[in-house]
């Protein structure tokens, strides 16, 4: 097995949007993640740490299937359950 540091991770989701209260569930610990959505757009993400020391998803811009431009977005992370993200407001 090779050394995953540095790989981003992977993250589907059920909708075509993010919105608070969703629970995401990585395929493994990362630091980056592609974010796969239902329609098949696919955006990159970034765990960070915020000012006062709680965790933020930093999701980047993409476009959906059916055109909606969705801009940079950072969320707040919830506790949620093992391996689970739970989204809380958007920044």
């Amino acid at each position: 097995m090779g050394d995953d540091i540095g790989v981003a991770g992977r993250i589907e989701v059920g909708y075509s949007h993010l919105f608070a209260g969703l629970e995401l569930r990585p395929d493994r610990d990362a630091d980056e993640y592609e974010i796969e959505f239902s329609d098949g757009s696919v955006a990159r993400g970034e765990v960070l740490e915020d000012a006062g020391g709680g965790g933020v998803l930093r999701v980047e811009s993409y476009r959906t299937a059916a055109g909606t431009d969705m801009p940079e977005r950072v969320w707040t992370l919830r506790a949620g359950g093992a391996g689970v993200f739970k989204l809380g407001r958007a920044l």
